[in-house]
């Protein structure tokens, strides 16, 4: 599976999730995006995954199924990949807003969208990420939206370690405990949609909170 970082991080910063889905058999492909220094910037993060995925489809492992997942802008960067594949590959965004080009993208695999608890974001700000995500995942076979109480934006990265909570970039949640969290989820659903065991992904979303479409 092909990982894609937050913006202006490296892949180095997620080695705690990385490695949590490789010890459970998943081989994580990161890509370092030179490129991705903002917004406009994912379209070259998509076309570069969707070209790695095009060279593992021509090497050995190119009878792997295989699924994207990336955290912040690299989470709806790989979506909007997801929607440029001619197949219906699943994906897990970790916490990324749709904005520029990623907003007109309909992927119509399987999709997980994980948010962190945002208490103080503005109704409206809640408002449009909910409308995006109906949009984003409207010709989706499957999708599902959670959060994850305690956490903010970087919880899911290794910077959440060994920091202090402040409200905004880290929560009160565990951080080591939220990685934990956020590994068996991703485990669920790439085993449910890319090994075929139904309902894993249910199964492995302990301790997170289904959010309704509107």
């Amino acid at each position: 599976m092909f990982f894609l970082p937050g913006l202006r991080r490296e892949v180095r910063n997620y080695s705690l999730l990385a490695e949590g889905l490789a010890k459970r058999g998943f081989l994580v492909i990161g890509l370092d995006q030179h490129s991705n220094r903002a917004v406009a910037d994912q379209q070259n993060s998509a076309a570069e995954l969707l070209k790695a995925h095009q060279a593992l489809a021509k090497s050995e492992h190119a009878k792997l199924p295989v699924g994207y997942w990336g955290h912040s802008l690299g989470g709806a960067a790989a979506m909007l990949a997801a929607g440029q594949a001619t197949e219906g590959t699943a994906v897990a965004n970790l916490d990324g807003d749709f904005m520029g080009a990623a907003l007109s993208a309909r992927p119509r695999g399987p999709l997980l969208l994980v948010n962190n608890e945002e208490p103080n974001a503005p109704k409206r700000t809640q408002d449009r990420r909910t409308h995006d995500w109906a949009l984003v995942s409207s010709r989706a076979r499957w999708r599902w939206r959670v959060k994850l109480p305690g956490t903010r934006h970087l919880n899911f990265s290794d910077l959440a370690i060994g920091v202090q909570p402040d409200g905004t970039r880290f929560g009160p949640v565990d951080a080591k405990q939220a990685i934990q969290k956020t590994v068996h989820l991703l485990d669920g659903f790439f085993t449910e949609h890319l090994l075929g065991v139904t309902g894993a992904t249910k199964k492995s979303a302990d301790g997170f909170l289904e959010l309704p479409l509107p």
